[in-house]
């Protein structure tokens, strides 16, 4: 006799209970309110994770995609606003550092200590603060 698959987290359909066990760790951040939690399970109860994740499934193909543009600079006035604690920055180190070769407009780039992947959710008046301040900045303000 063969078990059955656990349900995959891209597909609709993905029962209450998975959806409550993957996301209630955020919680523990402080920043994810049971009132959050349940919109995101009301939303993600309804069509699953296939959309939300279809930028990661689809990452080659964007690559392909955009090869023309490999090595073209963003000139335009711009902002960075990370999260010094995300997990993805050990990978992205190296491109963070060099961030000016690619915009090179970049006004202002900042890491915000002890937030992690989700700077807007995790810290929003910190992130409001300095867009606010990049726009008076551009005279918009």
């Amino acid at each position: 006799m063969t078990a059955s698959p656990a349900p995959r987290l891209g597909e609709a359909g993905t029962t209450r209970a998975t959806l409550w066990g993957l996301l209630c760790f955020l919680m523990m951040a402080g920043w994810l309110t049971p009132g959050v939690l349940a919109e995101y399970v009301r939303h993600y109860e309804k069509d699953g994770f296939a959309a939300p994740l279809a930028h990661y499934r689809c990452r080659d193909l964007s690559w392909d995609l955009t090869a023309a543009w490999t090595g073209q600079t963003i000139n335009q006035p711009s902002l960075f606003i990370g999260g010094a604690a995300d997990p993805a920055l050990q990978f992205l180190q190296p491109l963070y550092e060099t961030l000016e070769r690619t915009y090179p407009g970049l006004v202002a780039k900042t890491l915000l200590d002890g937030i992690g992947h989700s700077a807007p959710e995790e810290a929003p008046d910190l992130v409001s603060s300095h867009l606010i301040n990049f726009l008076k900045s551009m005279g918009t303000g």
